[in-house]
């Protein structure tokens, strides 16, 4: 049995993402640069102001630079923000 433990983002890090699945509420995404590791997009954190469809935001395959907003490696949970990352951190990811 492997003890080794998943190595994950720290708070504020930016990471590149895919969207795995888009939903009405977010959408899930693999963390590219860490082995696979699923996080979510929550609906409040993909842009500025009240949003009708998630879809119009982020797409299925589409890759995505992310904030990594709060990180519980107890649960496994990453939570993600698209809104919150500047051109200029798009642009070093990119």
């Amino acid at each position: 049995m492997s003890t080794e433990i998943q190595e994950m983002p720290e708070q504020g890090e930016i990471v590149l993402a895919t969207v795995t699945k888009v939903m009405d509420h977010g959408a899930y995404v693999t963390l590219d640069e860490y082995d696979n590791l699923q996080g979510f997009l929550h609906i409040s954190e993909i842009a500025p102001g009240w949003i009708r469809s998630v879809n119009r935001f982020v797409k299925d395959g589409e890759k995505k630079v992310l904030l990594v907003k709060k990180v519980n490696p107890q649960r496994g949970d990453i939570d993600l923000s698209l809104k919150q990352v500047s051109k200029d951190q798009k642009k070093q990811k990119d």
